[in-house]
């Protein structure tokens, strides 16, 4: 059945069957249209060719329009949302044109090039030669981020100092605290000390058996300390001395100097926690390093 254009009459003209039916009729122009065309909800119509409408029954949820691959019609396919049904989820291509999703991986995988692979990437484990390296040695964050000099201060007996050291990059044995000793009578006690989200309590994870401070020196080593540090866990280090030996305390040009806090204990011993809000911020030892697994750095 084929399109009939229409043709005007004029007033008095007799519209004859044939015309009627070229028209109206059960085979006339009326069933090449639309509405007669459509059978269901959704349905769209695209021309085939010249005055002729063929119908298009509407796609699946998410899907959208595009040419087909004869360029002569179009078709519902799959889009990129269609294809995400898990969160994590990722686009990539199999093929020109041809999107597909990649699976997530589990926590903290990424995402390598891999031609072996349908979709041409992957989701790995993060190899240990690739994750980002830590210093050799851990230092205290300063206050302001800059420092201009080192100055020597005496502890007070019995009294515990804590501060916060810069983080991790990954999992590291922490070791021998190295830095400039003075006047080094009595002995000390090295701790680890993670801390909550908050910021308000510390919570001992190591400590040191008592032990003499060494012999004066510029890069004096404190030893008795080996415990694992971890990525993602803030940490403070601790010292505590049953006599005034002197340390070097750093300060800056704005004359905040370092973020080290005191808390007197009493007794020559470092608490299983410590509320900050009980601590006073003052100077105190943090002019030298914990040594890490990876190796050893001379006080600063």
């Amino acid at each position: 059945m084929a399109w009939t254009d229409g043709v005007d009459k004029s007033t008095g003209d007799i519209i004859t069957a044939a015309a009627w039916n070229n028209y109206f009729g059960a085979s006339g122009d009326i069933n090449l249209t639309a509405p007669y065309l459509a059978s269901a909800a959704g349905d769209l119509f695209q021309a085939t060719g010249s005055k002729v409408l063929a119908r298009l029954a509407k796609g699946t949820r998410n899907q959208y329009l595009q040419t087909n691959s004869a360029t002569n019609a179009v078709e519902w396919a799959a889009s990129p949302a269609s294809l995400l049904d898990a969160k994590g989820e990722v686009l990539s291509a199999s093929a020109a044109n041809t999107p597909v999703a990649v699976t997530k991986g589990t926590n903290d995988h990424v995402l390598e090039a891999r031609a072996s692979e349908a979709a041409g990437v992957r989701f790995v484990a993060l190899a240990a030669s690739d994750a980002g390296a830590n210093p050799e040695g851990l230092f205290p964050v300063i206050a302001d981020q800059t420092y201009t000099g080192v100055f020597s201060s005496a502890l007070v007996a019995n009294r515990g100092y804590y501060w916060p050291l810069q983080s991790v990059q990954q999992t590291a044995t922490l070791t021998t605290y190295i830095t400039k000793l003075a006047n080094t009578a009595g002995n000390y006690i090295l701790g680890l000390y993670s801390v909550n989200a908050a910021g308000s309590t510390l919570t001992k994870v190591a400590e040191s058996s008592s032990t003499a401070f060494p012999s004066n020196s510029d890069s004096a080593e404190l030893t008795g300390l080996s415990t694992t540090v971890n990525p993602g866990t803030s940490y403070f280090g601790a010292i505590i001395a049953n006599n005034t030996p002197s340390l070097p305390s750093l300060y800056s040009d704005q004359g905040q100097g370092h973020r080290c806090y005191y808390l007197d204990a009493g007794s020559f011993a470092l608490p299983s926690s410590v509320t900050m809000s009980a601590t006073t911020q003052s100077h105190g030892p943090t002019g030298g390093c914990f040594v890490l697994s990876t190796g050893k750095i001379s006080a600063a």
